[in-house]
């Protein structure tokens, strides 16, 4: 069973799928994510990277209808459901405008964490 509910109210989970490691989206994602580690820490975010070939990425990509070929990075909340999915990067300021307007990161920033 392919499932992120080892993060379900403790993480928000960037999948990132994409045909290899290397591909230049993938690469861009993940690079955007290593440059904002104190932001995404303290949105709670971790990044999955799911290469083709891979299969726990496969059937990621099957639960979550990404294409077989080409970039997908889909942002899943806290909640265990999609908030965001795009077909190229997502800047990294779209991200965080996405989850600060959530509900539940609204709480938390007032709680102060």
């Amino acid at each position: 069973m392919v499932s992120l509910d080892v993060y379900r109210g403790k993480n928000r989970v960037l999948l990132v799928f994409g045909p290899s490691p290397e591909d230049p989206q993938v690469q861009h994602q993940l690079t955007s994510a290593a440059d904002n580690k104190d932001d995404f820490a303290d949105r709670d975010l971790i990044v999955r990277a799911m290469p083709a070939g891979d299969p726990e990425a496969a059937g990621f990509r099957e639960r979550y209808g990404a294409p077989a070929e080409g970039f997908t990075a889909i942002l899943i909340g806290k909640d265990g459901t999609e908030k965001l999915r795009r077909s190229e990067p997502i800047l990294a300021e779209e991200l965080f405008a996405a989850i600060d307007s959530m509900p539940m990161r609204q709480d938390e920033m007032e709680r102060g964490g």
